[in-house]
């Protein structure tokens, strides 16, 4: 048998599309079984569809189907009047292109329909995936923050707007065993270009480090902070933080909890 003709016949795209009747898909897989140049084919059939499908967004307009119907009408007729101007061994040959032209068009339609509709499918499969990621981080992220604000062992302290932003709010938690502290932004202004928040802790008179946060998060982890102190405190400063906190752009502050 020649199976070169056979591979370019068009039948292994229809064995992949699955529009073989139940004998005709056997004969292809026994085929395949024997004959190693049949199954490489029946391989990279079906890995050129599945590169494809990941790239393609939507199923294949319906105007392609029909135009390419309306080819394989056309095929028989065209074939038929070459059929009668020659010879009945050229009659033959002509007989066996046109069949197998007949089913290239077939498996190429086949093959452009499975490959449109599995892309379409495929991409909205991975949407939903991807959808369904990330509501199970936010539910993760949640229900981390929740475990923070209803904790037993974390120290609540509110902060309350100065005469800069009297609107301003806020809530920190410190956790009293392992001593990470956490914000909760209830209110801020957004801050100028290049300037960021910070939070200090009030001891002895003297402003202590905690860590810069961002105005737009409702729930952040800034550091661990050791120590007792008078009130926290939350400033205006440069991006990045400071040193030393700019007093005169106090924002918020907040009595320590007995």
């Amino acid at each position: 048998m020649d199976f070169k003709a056979y591979i370019d016949s068009g039948i292994l795209e229809l064995y992949v599309s699955g529009l073989l009747s139940e004998t005709e898909a056997q004969q292809v897989e026994e085929y395949a079984t024997h004959h190693p140049e049949v199954k490489q084919e029946i391989d990279a059939i079906r890995s050129s569809i599945n590169n494809y499908a990941r790239q393609v967004g939507k199923a294949p307009s319906s105007s392609i189907l029909t135009k390419a119907l309306a080819d394989i009408q056309k095929e028989p007729s065209e074939s038929e009047a070459s059929r009668e101007a020659t010879s009945t061994n050229t009659e033959k040959a002509e007989t066996v292109s046109s069949t197998r032209d007949w089913y290239k068009i077939v498996a190429s339609i086949a093959l452009l329909i499975s490959v449109g509709v599995n892309g379409y499918f495929f991409n909205e499969l991975q949407t939903v995936q991807n959808e369904q990621a990330q509501a199970n981080q936010q539910i993760a992220t949640l229900s981390s923050q929740l475990d923070v604000v209803t904790s037993a062992a974390n120290m609540e302290i509110a902060l309350y707007g100065l005469d800069v932003s009297p609107k301003s709010h806020a809530t920190v938690y410190i956790n009293e065993q392992t001593r990470d502290v956490y914000i909760k932004i209830g209110d801020l202004p957004v801050p100028p270009s290049g300037h960021q928040y910070q939070l200090w802790a009030d001891r002895d008179g003297h402003m202590h480090n905690i860590g810069v946060f961002h105005h737009n998060k409702s729930l952040q982890h800034l550091t661990v902070f050791e120590g007792d102190f008078e009130s926290l405190n939350v400033t205006l400063e440069e991006e990045g933080g400071s040193e030393t906190a700019t007093v005169e752009r106090a924002y918020l502050s907040g009595k320590a909890t007995s």
